[in-house]
């Protein structure tokens, strides 16, 4: 640990470094800022990580803040556009924003189907939003975003193993708030948002919000025209205000529809990989029109009620989920002519179909008695999920169905002793109990059918420990300890083979995270430099790592997953954000790595292997360097200038490491230019995202489609990541 706090502090400096000589924003970048000045002091940013409202330097864990202009600066249409924002914070882009996998600290937090659990957590306001499918929330009326890095067991309503994802949205609040904005843009883009807040009494107030965002296809197809992809969402809210209570009532929803590039055969560079095929950036040749839909709607009501010696808070909610996922699995339509051998059939997903009802409920009794603070809590949910994968494997039709019931409930408590003006103790435990009811598993189209049920249940205790110490007003150091759990299930993925058409074989143990966290938070030059760092040690028993293994249907090959516990894993590394204004110049700089691996993976599969030492997902190192120059101009008001560079390495899409099945590097330079009236009421934007139009493979996998007539060796195929964009976007507020 000592090796890796060192490693941490000097790369911290470098990112304070980039601070002086780059024009350089990245996370927690809502204000810009030289010493002693105002004008040069960087905004004080408010969480409430913990469940009250304190600044940023407060929070004794790794925590990152994308802020609303942030969210502006890179035309943030949905959360998946957030994650190249945040270190050690990554997703492969499918383009469809259904069925991501998101990795944490070099981990993957996928859940390809029902019977497993996502390891990272995504909440708006607060409340749960489920599986991990419904993740991709339209951003609309969004006050910030935040991410807490690492197993979270104690706040949260979900126990989690890897973090935590918390979008909060503008509050209505006493005065009248209108906000409108219209973009367009090359590929067809055309978008609307607009958020109206009103105050209906002196105790209620109101905001309506909406969202309409159209983009043509990035892709060209060789067999269809496909038609891009439309975003529509809305959100409503009242809050009332009375005499020692108060009630928040939400409900929004969100409608998906798009036509992408599923795959398609890709070159590479790797002498190991061979290319079989390939096909030019951004073409699809496949002929099943591929698509993917997204319908997600829901309501919460919290309620908070002041006690004579506390305040208790009822958070309930309801949510509905469906996603569709559509294509071509095996690429192509027709023969390559580079001599490589066909498949004698065809594969396709047509369609994929999850659906998920679930409830939830939280209370929390929290008690300020002078210098403690404590946090009593009940979390309860049920959620029902069903889950249709249909498909052809040539002339087969085949199908996977699945209905599982997931019921949970969990007590915690969580206690800040302010032990002194500098030094806090911050301890809590978390009681888990969920289980898992498997009351239909169906699968037709193999050599045999069979119908599978069982259930499963997992207790777990998550104790957490903070220290916290001011070593001066400017600078604070913590140390903190964290436990995460993430329950056992079943992986009802397509099953067409003899090995894997029994209840043991599909079923996979619980997971635990252990994490060990130490971390300084500073402000510098009067308050004109900030700068975090945090650096870690997770460790993981019995990780849930997926696979990806291949099984043959009439001699056509399919892919299917298969989840089993890896006995050991570790992650260490670091999280670095700083910021600096210096007069009208605002520097951001990010950065993270970790070096995460499987430290004891014997017996990985069927055929023995071992994947110790393998990469569990990565990226290893992920940074982001940005900068902004405001201008002012009189009475017309300002102009300003922001620039941004983030870079990622790659991505291991499967514990064996496949080389096919390992992304390209992600680096991306975006721009834009803002010019705001002296009233702020109007303003006008040009941007581009990925300005020098570079091309990298953002998703791979293998290209069953085609095998190696001498070799036996199987193709490469994935998805390329969006072409340079580029708009103009007009702001109007009064």
């Amino acid at each position: 640990m000592n090796m890796l706090l060192s490693r941490a502090i000097v790369s911290a400096s470098l990112v304070g470094g980039a601070c002086v000589h780059v024009s350089v924003s990245a996370t927690a970048q809502e204000g810009s800022a030289p010493a002693s000045s105002p004008q040069n002091e960087i905004e004080q940013i408010v969480v409430t990580a913990r469940k009250h409202e304190e600044t940023l330097k407060e929070v004794p864990a790794s925590v990152q803040v994308v802020g609303a202009q942030l969210l502006a600066n890179i035309e943030a249409v949905q959360l998946a556009d957030v994650f190249n924002q945040v270190p050690n914070l990554a997703r492969s882009n499918t383009q469809s924003g259904v069925n991501e996998r998101i990795y944490v600290r070099g981990f993957n937090a996928y859940a390809r189907n029902i019977g497993s659990d996502a390891g990272l957590g995504v909440y708006v306001d607060g409340v749960y939003v489920g599986r991990l499918s419904a993740f991709n929330r339209a951003l609309l009326d969004i006050e910030r975003v935040e991410i807490l890095l690492g197993p979270q067991s104690t706040l949260f309503g979900k126990n989690t193993t890897l973090g935590v994802i918390n979008v909060v949205t503008r509050r209505p609040g006493p005065e009248r708030d209108t906000r409108v904005a219209l973009t367009a843009g090359n590929y067809g883009r055309v978008g609307a948002t607009a958020y109206f807040s009103q105050p209906l009494s002196e105790r209620f107030a109101a905001s309506v919000s909406v969202l309409a965002n159209r983009q043509d296809a990035y892709d060209d197809a060789s067999n269809f025209d496909l038609d891009g992809s439309t975003v529509v969402s809305a959100r409503g809210r009242v809050v009332g205000t009375f005499d020692g209570w108060s009630v928040d009532i939400a409900a929004d929803g969100v409608k998906q529809r798009a036509e992408m590039n599923s795959g398609q055969p890709v070159a590479t560079d790797r002498p190991d990989v061979p290319s079989f095929g390939a096909v030019r950036p951004r073409l699809f040749v496949g002929d099943v029109l591929p698509r993917s839909n997204l319908d997600d709607a829901g309501f919460a009501i919290s309620a908070d009620v002041s006690l004579p010696h506390g305040t208790l808070t009822s958070v309930s909610s309801f949510r509905y989920t469906d996603t569709v996922l559509v294509a071509d699995d095996d690429n192509r339509s027709a023969a390559p002519t580079d001599g490589s051998i066909p498949s004698r059939a065809f594969v396709s997903l047509d369609p994929w179909n999850d659906t998920q009802h679930l409830f939830t409920q939280e209370m929390r009794f929290q008690v300020e008695a002078g210098p403690v603070n404590v946090l009593l809590g009940g979390f309860y949910s049920l959620a029902s999920t069903d889950q249709n994968r249909s498909g052809r494997a040539g002339a087969t039709p085949y199908s996977a169905l699945a209905e599982i019931e997931t019921t949970a409930y969990a007590a915690f408590v969580n206690a800040i002793w302010s032990i002194s003006d500098r030094l806090d103790l911050e301890g809590g435990v978390r009681y888990t109990h969920e289980q898992k009811d498997l009351e239909r598993y169906q699968t037709t189209g193999g050599p045999s059918l069979f119908n599978l049920s069982g259930s499963k249940s997992d207790d777990d205790v998550s104790p957490t420990a903070t220290v916290r110490f001011d070593l001066s007003d400017a600078l604070s150091a913590y140390a903190r300890y964290a436990q995460g759990f993430k329950s056992g299930g079943f992986d009802v993925d397509l099953r067409l083979s003899g090995p894997l058409l029994n209840l043991p074989a599909i079923s996979f143990e619980p997971e635990k995270v252990t994490n060990y966290e130490v971390g300084i938070k500073s402000e510098a030059l009067g308050g004109a430099l900030r700068l975090n760092l945090a650096a870690f040690d997770m460790r993981i028993t019995d990780f849930q790592a997926l696979q990806f293994v291949t099984v043959l249907v009439n001699g056509t090959p399919i892919a299917t997953s298969l989840t089993n516990n890896a006995a050991k894993a570790r992650s260490r590394g670091f999280e670095a954000d700083a910021a600096w204004r210096i007069g009208p110049l605002s520097l951001n700089a990010t950065m993270g790595h970790n070096d995460a691996e499987f430290t004891d993976y014997r017996n990985a599969n069927s055929a023995g292997a071992d994947f110790t030492g393998n990469n569990p997902g990565g990226p290893d190192w992920s940074w982001s360097i940005a900068g902004e120059y405001t201008l002012r101009l009189g009475a017309w008001g300002t102009a300003s200038l922001w620039t941004q560079w983030t870079k990622r390495t790659e991505l291991y899409l499967d514990a064996a490491n496949t080389p096919r099945r390992i992304t390209d590097d992600l680096s991306e330079v975006n721009a834009r230019l803002r010019f705001l009236s002296e009233s702020k009421r109007l303003g006008i934007s040009l941007f581009a995202n990925n300005l020098l139009n570079r091309d990298y493979v953002a998703l791979a996998f293998s290209d069953l489609a085609v095998v190696d007539s001498s070799t036996g060796s199987i193709g490469r195929a994935g998805t390329y990541n969006p072409p340079r964009n580029f708009g103009v976007s007009l702001e109007f507020s009064f």
